[in-house]
């Protein structure tokens, strides 16, 4: 389970410069490969409905087969999704040392899955991805 302690790492990750410029270059290469906002919508619902990392994986990997609007996009999100697993490493390394220290004050926290971490990273991501696509390419008037 997420706990506080997780929370406020995973936050701290998130914030982080790079990991909003790599969700800035992915929107960017979606906009001029001219992927419709349906599909790049379809990832959030795939990311904010699962609870494995693997199925997110999975769904752009069977996208980027289906839709040739997808050859560029779909190598840049899984090398992201990569790095997201990256990061879930060193996260849990930081939320073990810091219960380490807790412990010594009672603390009852447990570590959390890194599936739980790999997720909860992916759909923040997810989430900033989307929103600076949606952003750039407004829907069109009529």
């Amino acid at each position: 389970m997420i706990t506080l302690t997780s929370i406020k790492i995973i936050n701290k990750t998130v914030d982080c410069e790079d990991f909003l410029k790599l969700a800035k270059e992915a929107a960017d290469c979606a906009s001029v490969s001219k992927i419709n906002p349906t599909q790049i919508r379809s990832i959030q619902n795939v990311v904010n409905s699962t609870q494995r990392f693997s199925e997110v994986l999975n769904f752009i990997k069977s996208q980027t087969g289906r839709h040739k609007e997808w050859k560029q996009l779909g190598p840049k999100l899984v090398a992201v999704m990569e790095k997201i697993d990256k990061l879930s490493d060193g996260i849990l390394q930081e939320i073990e040392k810091k219960l380490k220290e807790k412990k010594e004050s009672q603390s009852k926290e447990e570590i959390p899955a890194k599936g739980e971490i790999r997720l909860a990273l992916c759909r923040h991501w997810v989430k900033i991805f989307v929103a600076e696509f949606l952003y750039t390419n407004p829907k069109k008037e009529n």
